[in-house]
């Protein structure tokens, strides 16, 4: 039995388990508001928002959607065409609701209350952060978009396929009726990566960060162009640094930052400071078996074998059955 809990924001949903009195009767005459900013945060597509009233829903999207819960529980059947009436006033009562919100939210003040705003403005759900605002312009309904992400998927396993070039040429037409799609964008600059264009990878990072600014996927995918470039003599070491410390800065959780920058660390700077940089993502809590064999063999070429043990011990607690931990053990 869950103890009745007050002071939450919400409403108790109990009575629609009713199907007969008066309770259910009042249920089915209240309002439900709801929304969700995933299509646009994850796609750059239109948000969702709407409401259920008497029995009917009401989708605000770019083409809107109305639907008669009583006799088409399953919404197989629109009726914003054939009850235009109903689906207008809907819509003028969305608009009502998130006018209010937007009018409460400003009304809100103190420290709480700006800290608040400003950890959902990280995640574009309020002004102020990366990825907030309008969609504005001629959004992209998800009805229309969720089909095209069959391209995407297909991309991606011609990437872990290692067909960088189908890849690309599988995002083209995605990318070209959705430019603002991000997860599609990172995906072309992993493709264009492997297939040794680091400057068209760089490219799409950065057009990936105009629509996302601040996120420490876009800033990882950054710094592994930026890392491509300098192998090849065409950006300073400087330059890969900083955008490393910029991603595990913004996310310090990120085991495959730490570990591509202590990579390139050792490449560009040396063991000892591959190893510093391996030890403060370990003051940070990321622990892996890459990362202690990345450990191990740093030491093995400062000549210091039983560290190096260690880490590839470390390691092979982690996954007994890691490739490059017997390898690397082999090679003491």
């Amino acid at each position: 039995m869950i103890a009745q809990t007050t002071g939450i924001d919400g409403r108790s949903v109990r009575a629609l388990a009713n199907t007969t009195g008066a309770e259910a009767e009042a249920e089915d005459r209240r309002v439900y508001e709801f929304e969700t900013l995933f299509p646009w945060l994850s796609y750059g597509w239109a948000p969702l928002h709407g409401i259920v009233r008497d029995g009917w829903k009401y989708v605000a999207a770019p083409r809107p959607e109305l639907y008669d819960l009583r006799s088409d529980p399953g919404e197989t059947r629109d009726r914003s065409g054939s009850e235009t009436a109903r689906a207008a006033a809907m819509a003028r009562e969305v608009e009502t609701l998130l006018a209010e919100d937007t009018v409460e939210q400003a009304a809100q003040t103190g420290p709480e209350a700006a800290e608040r705003r400003r950890r959902l403005g990280s995640l574009g759900y309020v002004p102020g952060g990366p990825g907030a605002g309008d969609p504005g312009g001629d959004p992209i309904d998800p009805k229309d978009g969720v089909v095209w992400l069959a391209d995407l998927d297909r991309a991606r396993r011609l990437s872990a396929e290692g067909r960088p070039e189908a890849c690309t040429d599988a995002l083209r037409p995605l990318l070209a009726r959705n430019p603002d799609n991000v997860p599609a964008l990172l995906t072309l600059a992993s493709c264009r990566l492997a297939g040794g264009d680091s400057a068209g990878a760089l490219a799409a990072v950065e057009s990936a960060d105009r629509v996302r600014p601040g996120d420490d996927l876009v800033a990882f995918h950054r710094a592994n162009a930026l890392a491509a470039l300098a192998d090849a003599g065409d950006r300073p070491a400087v330059d890969v640094r900083r955008a490393y410390e910029r991603a595990v800065e913004r996310n310090p959780r990120r085991a495959d930052a730490w570990l591509n920058f202590a990579s390139f660390t050792a490449r560009s700077e040396g063991p000892a400071a591959a190893l510093d940089v391996l030890s403060r993502a370990d003051q940070a809590g990321v622990a892996g078996p890459d990362l202690d064999v990345t450990r191990g063999v740093q030491w093995l070429r400062l000549g210091k074998a039983p560290e190096a043990e260690s880490a590839f011990r470390d390691a092979l607690e982690r996954n007994p059955a890691d490739v490059a931990t017997l390898e690397a053990m082999a090679r003491l």
